[in-house]
């Protein structure tokens, strides 16, 4: 009998600690792919382009999920952290949301030998937040786009905007983020449709 409690004790201490240990791992949030959308009217003069590693701020270069909050206080996440880092996931985002717009094959550095691109691009964020009190996701920056072999600048934009986030928990500050880049994205489609191929 004594045996038999002892066991179940032992087994009891198990599932608690398996219990606390999955309660205490924190979530892990994936920037998905954007969805499928239209072609960006026009039809670009190149198909290849290369896209630069993009640049985040420092605080949002972190797994842990950045967010502002009142008294311009950032605070990052224990508990809420990106599945991958941050920069690489918005790198392939923004390529995909390009590639699908243009038709064209749009690959993030480092280039594979004998990819030529006929354009590059570069996008640099200054804000990518989380805005606690104002319910939003909130991206700034500027692209840059250039010659296939990056020496002449061809085209600068800046970039503002803030979504308001349908929820107001992490899996809406995902939301938000996927939207912004998504114009993001446009953008830089439409800004590469009024050049041309540099050879």
């Amino acid at each position: 009998m004594n045996y038999s409690k002892n066991l179940a004790a032992k087994w009891l201490v198990v599932f608690l600690s398996l219990g606390l240990g999955a309660c205490g791992a924190p979530n892990r949030f994936l920037l998905d792919l954007p969805a499928a959308g239209s072609i960006t009217a026009g039809q670009p003069e190149y198909n290849r382009i290369g896209l630069q590693m993009v640049s985040l701020p420092e605080y949002a270069n972190s797994e842990k999920i950045a967010s502002l909050l009142a008294g311009a206080v950032i605070v990052q996440d224990e508990n809420n952290r990106w599945a991958e880092s941050p920069a690489d996931a918005v790198a392939r985002h923004l390529a995909a949301g390009i590639s699908r717009r243009l038709s064209a094959v749009v690959l993030v550095e480092p280039f594979p030998r004998g990819f030529n691109p006929g354009l590059q691009v570069e996008v640099r964020f200054d804000r990518f937040i989380r805005h606690v009190p104002r319910g939003n996701a909130e991206l700034g920056g500027q692209f840059v786009l250039s010659s296939g072999d990056g020496r002449t600048v061809r085209h600068i934009e800046r970039f503002s905007i803030v979504n308001p986030l349908p929820t107001d928990d992490y899996a809406g500050y995902i939301s938000g983020l996927d939207d912004g880049l998504s114009e993001i994205a446009a953008a830089v489609s439409r800004a590469a449709l009024t050049l041309g191929e540099t050879p």
